[in-house]
């Protein structure tokens, strides 16, 4: 992503870049190429525009199946109960917003989990504590 997007920046040489909110480690690695570079762009984050069942607008979404689909609507629903947590409930443990996000994928027994992890917005380092007014990806 770097490589192509240093050599596209480059070329084009533009004022601004845009780049969705929903690839949230790819906008992290662009800040530091820019930075990094010392690249004379402005980067800008575009919010994820998202259908009524939650899932992000994207052109791929557009080929799933119905299943695949409800499937993939579980992932947002189980991002905002982690959001909720530390938002609404001022919770600060990692382990706890893992813990209930786990727990909305798991509602689905053929949902098949790797990993969630709390990462720190700009480092994209695993987080043990999420302090006030932080950002973090999940």
């Amino acid at each position: 992503v770097a490589t192509v997007c240093c050599k596209l920046f480059n070329i084009v040489q533009p004022d601004a870049v845009f780049f969705g909110q929903k690839d949230a480690q790819q906008c992290v690695v662009i800040e530091h190429l820019l930075r990094d570079l010392n690249m004379d762009m402005e980067l800008v984050i575009v919010p994820t525009h998202r259908e009524a069942d939650g899932l992000a607008m994207s052109s791929r979404n557009q080929y799933l199946e119905k299943e695949e689909r409800a499937k993939a609507s579980l992932i947002f629903k189980a991002l905002s109960a982690g959001k909720e947590l530390v938002e609404e409930k001022q919770e600060r443990s990692t382990q706890a917003v893992i813990d209930a996000i786990s727990k909305v994928l798991a509602s689905d027994a053929s949902f098949q989990v790797q990993y969630v992890q709390v990462l720190h917005r700009s480092t994209l380092l695993a987080l043990d504590k999420i302090e006030a007014g932080q950002e973090g990806l999940v």
